[in-house]
């Protein structure tokens, strides 16, 4: 059962979050966007418990009655859990991601990205679509990879030259013998989107990719979190990630 494979790991939760922006919760509805939501608003045709509502920025209880053009609205509350995936977490034989998510809580949420069979490390999952939309290109995350070999400096120094690691604008990304190791484990520190093409260009070196563990997301960790564990998100960690 999925239930024996995964340990949840107890946080300070969502609870603070009592209360949400009427547009946001329209807008988690899938009814339309939170610009939209205001629209709306503006126009009278939102009732808050039988009342109709025009302030913008209004804050509901996620319990309150929302109708829009007398249609009840009803939208998943925004959940956000971190899962520490183990390598065969997601392999068929096993069970698969459908079966993860139900066992994680009754609302209906999503990977922000995938991780492979070989790839282990931290996944987020939410149902907050705008922070989907944002994470590949403003999350940066750390990796831990093992190649079949050693990799030659010379290799090293080829990576640290492509446009991944020499970008001029915001922060740079990073690649580099991991301390105390044989020269076959290496320590990345990149945007999400970029981990596909490093990946790419190993191979093109001669490289196989024994294993790939991501190690943070954003400035998320892995403390406290065992393989195939997961946790809700503090508060204080999803405004962080907003801020981004």
């Amino acid at each position: 059962m999925v239930k024996n494979k995964l340990k949840i790991i107890a946080s300070k939760n969502n609870s603070e979050m009592k209360k949400i922006r009427l547009n946001k919760f329209i807008a988690n509805s899938g009814i339309c966007s939170r610009r939209e939501a205001d629209k709306f608003i503006q126009a009278g045709v939102i009732k808050v418990n039988n009342i109709p509502v025009t302030e913008l920025g209004l804050k509901i209880n996620y319990s309150d009655n929302v109708k829009f053009n007398n249609q009840e609205v009803k939208a998943d509350k925004l959940t956000y859990i971190l899962l520490n995936k183990a390598r065969t977490s997601f392999s068929k034989q096993q069970y698969n991601m459908k079966d993860i998510i139900k066992s994680m809580c009754k609302e209906t949420i999503y990977p922000t990205d995938n991780l492979g069979k070989k790839e282990s490390g931290l996944i987020l999952f939410t149902n907050d679509r705008e922070l989907i939309q944002k994470e590949k290109s403003k999350f940066k995350a750390i990796y831990h990879i093992i190649l079949n070999r050693k990799m030659k400096n010379s290799d090293l120094n080829k990576i640290k030259e492509d446009k991944i690691f020499t970008k001029k604008n915001g922060q740079k990304n990073s690649i580099k013998y991991i301390e105390n190791h044989e020269k076959n484990e290496i320590g990345v520190e990149l945007n999400l989107k970029d981990i596909k093409i490093l990946t790419s260009i190993i191979r093109n070196l001669g490289y196989a990719i024994k294993t790939i563990d991501r190690v943070t997301l954003a400035n998320l960790t892995k403390k406290d979190l065992p393989r195939r564990a997961y946790r809700n998100l503090m508060i204080s960690e999803i405004n962080m990630l907003k801020r981004l």
